[in-house]
């Protein structure tokens, strides 16, 4: 008899201790059954008492002998043994247990899909037991059997996750060859192992994949159906070949319901993200992909060379390298000059010459620099370089032999120097760009003469009333790029590096960038984005997401010239 009511039992013996049958519910009959193994021990998770058991069940003993108190509240690994006492002293977090699963995991390679069980390759199996909580918690724990009479069950490598907010249930089901768990909740989780195999370096790591679990509401006022996510409150596997002919004889399919209705259904293979680390021996600190080219321009800081130590400051040599987007293999390099650093990397199509017959566009990357010299506290010089990437794929490019294709080259086409630093270049209707430099906003376009000889030029005299123009965005893209935005104007934001997000309006018969309105709140920009024509996004230093919306239909002069805080979200994060 324990002292405390029982809130939740598992008895699903471990693969290590005695062989354990599927727990799918086989409507073909033609799978094994039920509880077909016999369990040493069972889990018991206890009400206000705030912990798990292990308790014994020998044949040879007629009374329950505990083998392992596991307290929920503790922060560090539980190897525990009978000494129950000493673990009720316990000063952690107080959680109770609403289910328990005791399961033995099979990580695989994740090079393999799930559903298909490779035989020649040797896996690691793991003894778990999963604890879920009442406030949508779940606790993880590695189980160690003992090895011999002497010795005592063990649990290490305590982890908790947070799942939901809804109290979770612990279902455990077979898919393909290895053992998942689901819990259920508002957000209802597969649970898996994965890594850890011969060969490799790394550890078995539990790994959480959401289920996409939406349901469409049919709107008849709206006269159209909306999706919403569901929670799942109970959940059982079954195998049926008459629901789901596909099903494979080792995957499960699932059964779930929440509060009105029950759905039957089928888990796909679990997906991972694959990712390629390619090791740069630099610092990045820019980054842009050129679709034409095939490459990636990547922005690099350095280490000091030789002589670098100039008026007792290290010069960081900067500069840009270029990858195939494919095979990260190095196509070029260009290296800047002393005390230059990159500010912005930037992918765009410009308008090359006008004509007749229309206007010739092209793809180029765009490099914003600064030197940044020991003496100044702003730059005072800069400059924009255009470049021109290859793709190497073009028929019509011989070689002096014409025997060979072109191979891939860099070309730099031309540069264009500036009276400060080029802290950002977006692209702008008409195949021209906006470049803000310092306090400056300015609209370049490119002359391209039939020598491939090119020349960035400045169009109008720009824009002033900035502290320090780190930012400009516009929707400007390869669709919009000869005309104007929806409503026919030329529109850009700019954040500031103090005074918030301000709206611009390039007039193209005068060539003049005039202010329209802009967020009088003091507001320190790290990121901006012009989500539409009149609502746009900012980031700020105190890790704040805020929303304006220019109202151009206001009655009022004052109204007109305002962006409205419309929106505000306390990320917590530095963006």
């Amino acid at each position: 008899t324990l002292e405390c009511e029982i809130s939740c039992i598992d008895l699903r013996p471990f693969e290590s201790t005695s062989f354990s049958g599927n727990d799918s519910m086989d409507i073909d009959g033609s799978g094994p059954s039920r509880g077909t193994g016999k369990s040493h021990l069972v889990a018991v998770g206890l009400w206000d008492d705030f912990s798990v058991r292990f308790l014994d069940l020998n044949e040879s003993s007629n009374t329950l002998d505990q083998l392992l108190h596991i307290n929920l509240g503790r922060s560090v690994d539980a190897n525990i043994g009978n000494d129950a006492e000493e673990q009720a002293t316990d000063s952690g977090q107080h959680m109770m247990a609403r289910s328990l699963c005791l399961v033995t995991m099979e990580s695989q390679s994740t090079n393999s899909s799930p559903a298909v069980s490779n035989s020649s390759s040797s896996s690691n199996k793991v003894d778990m037991l999963f604890v879920g909580l009442g406030d949508g918690k779940c606790i993880s724990f590695g189980v160690t059997p003992p090895e011999s009479s002497s010795d005592e069950w063990l649990v290490h490598s305590r982890k908790e996750v947070s799942l939901g907010t809804q109290g979770i249930h612990l279902v455990p089901f077979q898919h393909g060859a290895r053992a998942c768990v689901l819990a259920t909740g508002d957000r209802p989780t597969i649970i898996y192992l994965t890594g850890g195999n011969s060969g490799s370096n790394s550890n078995p790591k539990l790994c959480y994949s959401t289920i996409s679990l939406t349901v469409e509401d049919d709107d008849e006022d709206e006269g159209h159906a909306s999706h919403r996510n569901i929670s799942v409150n109970v959940a059982t596997p079954f195998r049926s070949s008459l629901l789901f002919s596909s099903t494979n004889k080792n995957n499960s399919s699932l059964c779930v319901a929440d509060e009105n209705t029950l759905r039957l259904g089928m888990i796909d293979d679990i997906q991972k993200l694959h990712v390629t680390s390619y090791k740069l021996g630099m610092t990045p600190r820019r980054i842009a992909h050129h679709e034409a080219g095939r490459v990636y321009c990547v922005g690099c800081i350095g280490g000091a060379g030789e002589g670098a130590q100039i008026g007792g400051e290290a010069n960081m040599g900067n500069c840009v390298r270029f990858f195939d987007d494919s095979t990260f293999e190095e196509v070029n390099r260009i290296d800047l000059e002393p005390f230059e650093m990159i500010l912005d990397v930037t992918s765009v199509s410009m308008c090359t010459s006008s004509s007749s017959s229309g206007e010739n566009y092209k793809p180029f990357i765009l490099i914003g620099t600064a030197y940044s010299y020991p003496d100044e506290d702003e730059p005072s010089q800069g400059r924009v370089l255009v470049v021109e990437c290859n793709s190497g794929e073009s028929g019509n490019l011989k070689s002096e032999s014409e025997d060979e294709m072109v191979t891939r080259f860099v070309r730099h086409v031309t540069q264009m120097p500036t009276r400060g630093g080029v802290y950002s270049i977006t692209p702008f209707y008409g195949g021209t760009v906006m470049i803000t430099v310092n306090s400056k906003t300015h609209l370049c376009k490119l002359n391209l003469s039939d020598n491939e000889i090119g020349e960035l030029t400045l169009v109008g005299a720009g824009h002033h009333g900035h502290m320090i123009s780190l930012y400009c965005k516009s929707l400007a893209d390869e669709m919009s790029l000869k005309g104007g935005s929806s409503g026919g104007k030329q529109l850009a934001i700019v954040g500031d590096l103090m005074r918030s997000i301000s709206l611009v309006e390039y007039l193209p018969k005068h060539q003049v960038i005039e202010e329209l309105a802009r967020d009088y709140n003091s507001n320190f920009c790290t990121s901006i984005e012009m989500l539409t024509d009149n609502i746009y996004l900012g980031s700020e230093n105190f890790a704040n997401l805020f929303v304006l919306r220019h109202n151009a239909d206001a009655p009022s002069e004052e109204a007109r010239v305002r962006l409205d805080t419309v929106g505000g979200y306390h990320l917590g994060e530095m963006i």
